[in-house]
């Protein structure tokens, strides 16, 4: 074959082979790459838990006073939080309590106002009745009036004189 002759065409087989393996030594890295950056981490981290070791060794005893503190204030919060809501429920249920003793007292109980209207209809009853009896008596006296003849007081003197 001649120098300057291009090779042979590869078959397809060869070219999937050999982008396989092109995309597996880039995986590769990849994996080297990956592995290098955990063990950065790892060291990091190590590193880290010795300073922390070393520095809680350096305090040989807890700030009770601080934890205790902490307690106390988180504790006067959730106690001011949780009554938040209880103080205006108590606040209304007072002005009810206020508002039902204050109509109690302007409320006329229904015995007093049965009694009331009781004694409203004796009273009723006894203006009609004694109506009735004046009216009785007015006619009584009308009738006896239409029943006879006006005769003036002074005729009837001198007529029997005479």
């Amino acid at each position: 074959m001649s120098a300057g002759a291009a090779p042979a065409p590869a078959t397809d087989y060869e070219v999937r082979l050999a982008r396989t393996e092109a995309g597996l030594a880039a995986l590769g890295q990849d994996v080297r790459d990956l592995v290098g950056a955990v063990r950065g981490i790892a060291d990091k981290i190590d590193a880290d838990r010795s300073s922390f070791a070393s520095e809680l060794s350096k305090r040989d005893k807890t700030n009770w006073a601080l934890v205790v503190s902490i307690v106390v204030a988180s504790m006067g919060g959730m106690a001011f939080i949780g009554s938040g809501w209880r103080e205006p429920l108590v606040q209304r249920q007072d002005a009810i309590a206020t508002q039902v003793a204050a109509l109690q007292q302007a409320v006329v109980p229904r015995a007093e106002v049965t009694s009331l209207m009781t004694q409203a209809q004796r009273d009723n009853d006894l203006i009609r009745q004694r109506i009735e009896r004046t009216e009785a008596r007015n006619e009584k006296r009308l009738d006896r009036l239409e029943g006879m003849t006006f005769v003036p007081a002074w005729t009837a003197t001198t007529r029997r004189r005479s």
